[in-house]
């Protein structure tokens, strides 16, 4: 008899003993790891809930065909990572992963002994990511779940969508082709038929999703990183070359980031660096503005000009403040 093993331990002699073609009764599992009965049903209950295939026959319990593998052994290290994952606020927040990404953990950190899982704990609050999402999925958490399935079963939606410059929700039908998070909010990049072509949607503006109960066939051709390359942040359009020249200030923060593929920096002799990017310039120049009076748009002529204008309306607003 096995005396005395810690819970870990016997939840996997427990799964390691129902491994087999004979299905073994409580009292029989109760003798073979030297607990009492209510034991053995309170941890047949525990592994149910870890998701692990359990069937009753009359021969007693056993695991389904397939339902246990060789055991995963995590590090100190990969478990912090996963831990990392799992709790920053893009997915952990209202979106409708949280839930699952729980369980997940709770799965993964059972499979780490007690030293890391101890180590794991200690550094809960040492270590986040603190990309931060301002937009409240919980609203609309249905549709961000039937969007999820849509996706998952490559299935057309009919959908109800207001974009910024909508008064009212418009009808759309839509292929999901992938969800993504960027720029502080989850995103779908989908085909839109009324378009006739891939559009992306942002998921707190969805009103209504409806399955169409048609299959569309997910484009070979399609990548995501290859949709979202020629963009700054989101917007899809024109790009022109664009030039603009930040204070010796800001130069180190423009050293140290890789914005965009396209990005080539220059050092200027009086310590200021020029950006030359391939871009959108409207949604470039609301990133520039940021930087205020430290970030001249040098190229093209058409983008210095609608940043004075921009400048002198500024102005004109705070003029009598």
């Amino acid at each position: 008899m096995n005396h005395g093993l810690p819970r870990a331990e016997r939840l996997f002699a427990l799964v390691t003993t129902l491994d087999s073609r004979r299905g073994k009764r409580p009292a029989e599992l109760a003798r073979d790891l030297g607990v009492h009965r209510s034991t053995i049903h309170r941890d047949l209950l525990a592994l149910q809930g870890l998701g692990i295939g359990i069937v009753s026959g009359p021969e007693g319990y056993r695991l389904l065909r397939g339902a246990y593998a060789p055991p995963l052994q995590f590090t100190v290290s990969e478990i912090i990572a996963l831990r990392l994952a799992a709790t920053a606020p893009p997915v952990n927040s209202d979106t409708p992963f949280a839930p699952a990404l729980k369980r997940a953990l709770a799965k993964i950190e059972t499979l780490g002994s007690k030293q890391t899982g101890a180590v794991s704990a200690r550094m809960e609050g040492r270590m986040r990511v603190e990309l931060q999402s301002s937009a409240q999925y919980g609203p609309v958490r249905k549709l961000f779940v039937a969007l999820e399935r849509a996706l998952l079963n490559q299935r057309r939606v009919a959908v109800e969508y207001q974009a910024l410059a909508d008064s009212t929700p418009q009808p759309r039908t839509l292929d999901p082709y992938a969800l993504f998070f960027r720029r502080h909010g989850w995103y779908l990049a989908a085909f839109c038929y009324e378009a006739d072509k891939v559009l992306t949607f942002k998921l707190v503006r969805f009103h209504s999703v409806e399955p169409t109960g048609d299959r569309f066939h997910y484009p070979d051709d399609f990548s995501l990183e290859d949709y979202l390359a020629p963009t700054w942040e989101l917007i899809h359009g024109d790009t022109t070359f664009v030039r603009v020249r930040f204070a010796p200030r800001l130069a180190p923060l423009i050293r140290e980031q890789q914005r965009h593929p396209t990005q080539q920096l220059e050092d200027q002799p009086d310590g200021s660096i020029l950006l030359t990017v391939e871009a959108n310039p409207e949604e470039l120049s609301w990133w520039v503005l940021g930087f205020g009076p430290e970030a001249e748009v040098l190229e093209p002529p058409e983008l210095r000009q609608r940043m004075k204008d921009v400048a002198a309306a500024l102005l004109e607003v705070y003029r009598g403040a």
